[in-house]
């Protein structure tokens, strides 16, 4: 094996795997959802700019706290991404140095590329704002951005240096050990300090800010920097280096899982205590099958946070759209309550490939009931949060919504689920 190959190998197979979750994340439900709620979004961004404003409404602070947190929450997207497997530990033994020289390069110039087009996305979307508040002044907004993209290639530098063993402790280091301070301070309060400074000091004072943090960004790049002789005295410590790999591979699947069920994967269950409450009432006097499909989503940690976000982004954009006709309103209300149902659907198969489940003395007919039950149930609170969202757009609006969610409503019990159910069967013989 070819050490120097061995990241763009793992690179590659990498990319094989994002590439069959990005075929399951964008089925042709998801693409029209993401359509639809593209759209209404930029709706309701084109309507903030055609409203007549003041100038008074433009330059009030609080524009330039909603941009700060929001470049900062954009500085927190993008990991070092390592492809580190826990058989490194035994099978690299002994390759520290070629390790630290050339495949954590690799690692620090993917990183890079990855966590730019975050800040690119990021800022991309506030820079309508961003040119009303400042009347076009690239100079600033060059500024800021040279600030993010810099900032962001030392916090990845930071990240790997965190990896290595060093015969002193490094401040860096200190940090890793005490994650709550390393994110107070390097993750918001330093960059929340920063970015309010570059969008609220005058132009000239930005550029003596500018060389300021250019010494700096030098002086931190040259500590991070591992030179051919340093590289043989140093170490990787592969217990933190797997961990973080595991940490970062975990956050792409939860990625995935928020907007679709990730197959293959282990299921986890948490105990949500704050819904036992709930699930007692529901499932008092119904039927064994209805209290273990509402126990299962309750403490699922994909179905049930996924469903709600569906709701949650539903009532918003319905909210939104106050320039849109009352029929796309209407489309996306009954589009949200579609969506529910369909991710519903992976806890009646989970729950049924259970031996547990096809044990129990139960006839099948019951347990498609109790399931119907239970996201009939979802759906009946989906469209009422619709509904809701939909009252600020005016009765026509509201009317057309529920004609829309009746008609969606009917044809989800009478001919969705009961066909899913029958193709189900008819997969199993």
């Amino acid at each position: 094996m070819v050490l120097n190959k061995l990241f763009m190998q793992r690179f590659a197979r990498n990319q094989r795997t994002n590439l069959k979750y990005l075929r399951l994340l964008f089925n042709d439900h998801f693409i029209v959802f993401l359509m639809i709620a593209i759209g209404g979004l930029l709706l309701a961004y084109r309507q903030l700019f055609v409203t007549q404003q003041s100038d008074e409404f433009w330059h009030q602070l609080w524009w330039a706290l909603f941009n700060t947190l929001w470049l900062v929450i954009g500085l927190n997207m993008g990991h070092l991404v390592t492809y580190f497997k826990p058989a490194d530990r035994l099978f690299l033994l002994g390759s520290d140095q070629l390790i630290i020289k050339k495949y954590l390069n690799y690692s620090v110039i993917l990183s890079c590329s990855y966590a730019f087009l975050w800040q690119i996305i990021f800022m991309a979307t506030i820079i309508p704002i961003f040119w009303k508040i400042y009347n076009g002044d690239m100079t600033r907004l060059a500024l800021l951005a040279g600030f993010i993209m810099t900032y962001k290639w030392l916090s990845l530098l930071g990240e790997r240096d965190s990896l290595l063993i060093k015969t002193r402790q490094s401040f860096n280091s200190w940090l890793m050990t005490h994650p709550m301070m390393n994110i107070s301070i390097f993750r918001f309060s330093i960059p929340v300090i920063m970015i309010a400074i570059i969008l609220l000091l005058s132009i000239q004072w930005l550029l003596v800010l500018t060389v300021s943090w250019l010494l700096v960004a030098v002086i931190i790049a040259k500590m991070f920097f591992i030179s051919q002789g340093m590289a043989a005295k140093i170490g990787i410590d592969w217990h933190k280096a797997n961990l973080q790999a595991q940490k970062h591979e975990q956050r792409v699947l939860h990625f995935y899982a928020m907007f679709a069920n990730v197959p293959h994967q282990p299921k986890t269950i948490k105990r949500r205590r704050y819904l036992d409450y709930v699930v007692f009432k529901l499932a008092k006097h119904r039927s064994v099958m209805y209290r273990l499909y509402i126990t299962r989503l309750a403490r699922d940690v994909e179905i049930l946070p996924l469903v709600l976000r569906l709701i949650a982004v539903g009532a918003i954009m319905v909210y939104a759209l106050q320039a849109a006709p009352s029929w796309l309103i209407a489309i996306v209300g009954a589009l949200t309550v579609y969506l529910v149902v369909f991710q519903m659907l992976p806890l009646y198969d989970e729950t049924q490939k259970n031996m547990w489940t096809r044990l129990l003395p139960i006839d099948i007919r019951a347990k498609q009931k109790a399931f119907r039950l239970l996201s009939g149930q979802l759906m009946a609170l989906a469209t009422i949060i619709m509904i809701i969202a939909s009252i600020i757009h005016g009765l026509q609006a509201v009317g057309m919504t529920i004609i829309s969610l009746a008609v969606i409503i009917v044809f989800l019990n009478n001919i969705y689920i009961p066909r899913q159910f029958s193709n189900k069967k008819s997969n199993q013989k």
